[in-house]
């Protein structure tokens, strides 16, 4: 090898870091950008997410309301009140206390977790009707006609997508607890496998619509990796926050549509 081609790799693997920083923060900011452009630039497709957000909300909204109702009578029936005036009833009930309000807590955060995964199943053909037609104004690419089939799809990917996340997060969970001293380390593999997720569930959309396959997809995954997790990394900020992810999603929505426009518009990249 003659000195200008190993001074040439020597360049390219310094510059490496450098390159897949910048690739990051650029992925990062399609989260703000989809957001501006649902909620700034085109408020017409308010039609496409205004209805899974209310359904979404409503079924939260509901949830909340049966766990504040009923979740006192569930922490009674399993730990009753102690009664009685003497120290050790006084200091029952404080720990009854405690324990009502774990019960509370618990069944709030499954309520919030169902409700999640149910507005995810409802929101699927609304975000992918969105996404088709963004996509359309974005690439030109025409939006496929509707059809009850691609609804059901939809809502297969979409549930076949939560499923494989569930899964993956059991499976880190129970060897966190396995292996106490890898949890940092899961911990992180966690957040960055998250962060993907939230990157190719929103990324599908235009996939989908191009009937990409696996081998497409995993092509233009690897195509340039930090942009697609940088970009699911600012999705997940604002998805893993309650409330705040019911209005976000069209933005999520917006902005894989437009890195899937950007990246796919570059030189050597799939299209």
């Amino acid at each position: 090898m003659t000195e200008a081609p190993r001074t040439s790799l020597v360049r390219s693997a310094l510059s490496a870091p450098r390159r897949g920083v910048v690739g990051f923060f650029r992925g990062l900011g399609f989260a703000f950008r989809g957001a501006k452009r649902v909620y700034l630039e085109e408020p017409g497709l308010a039609r496409y997410w205004v209805v899974p957000i209310v359904v979404t909300a409503i079924a939260l909204i509901g949830s909340l309301a049966l766990v504040a109702t009923y979740g006192s009578d569930l922490g009674d029936s399993i730990w009753a009140s102690p009664t009685g005036d003497d120290w050790l009833a006084q200091l029952g009930r404080g720990a009854h206390w405690v324990f009502a309000a774990f019960v509370h807590l618990l069944l709030a955060l499954v309520a919030l977790i169902v409700t999640m995964l149910v507005g995810s199943i409802v929101a699927a053909p609304f975000n992918a009707r969105l996404g088709e037609v963004l996509d359309e104004r974005v690439t030109g690419y025409p939006t496929p006609p509707f059809a009850l089939s691609r609804v059901l799809m939809d809502v297969v990917r979409t549930l076949t997508i939560e499923i494989v996340f569930f899964v993956i997060n059991t499976v880190l969970f129970f060897a966190s607890i396995a292996f106490p001293p890898a949890t940092p380390f899961l911990g992180a593999l966690g957040m960055v496998l998250a962060s993907f997720y939230f990157a190719i569930a929103y990324l599908e959309i235009p996939l989908v619509a191009r009937d990409a396959s696996l081998g497409d997809r995993w092509r233009f995954w690897t195509a340039n990796p930090m942009a697609i997790l940088g970009y699911g990394t600012g999705v997940g900020l604002f998805l893993f926050v309650p409330i705040v992810n019911l209005l976000f999603m069209p933005a999520a929505v917006a902005g894989g549509v437009l890195l899937f426009a950007e990246l796919s518009a570059e030189p050597n990249r799939p299209a």
